[in-house]
């Protein structure tokens, strides 16, 4: 369909009002989202206290390494 348009200002204009309707749906739907969130607010009530408690020592031990530039490309890519 896009194809078959041939002028560009117009194939522009479906473009930008394109780009408008999906932010102003996607902001509508976030905007239902935290409405619906807020007054059914799931978790609520949810007792945590029979949860394991973590050990932080050793998140903290794999998160605080300082990488460089370098590693860190290599470490992206998966062996």
């Amino acid at each position: 369909g896009i194809a078959g348009i041939g002028d560009i200002k117009r194939m522009g204009r479906i473009g930008v009002k394109t780009v408008i309707w999906f932010e102003l749906i996607t902001t509508l739907i976030l905007f239902i989202g935290l409405a619906i969130a807020n007054i059914v607010k799931p978790g609520k009530g949810v007792d945590l206290t029979n949860l394991p408690q973590a050990d932080l020592s050793t998140i903290a031990s794999n998160t605080s390494k300082v990488l460089d530039g370098k590693t860190l490309l290599l470490n992206i890519i998966p062996t």
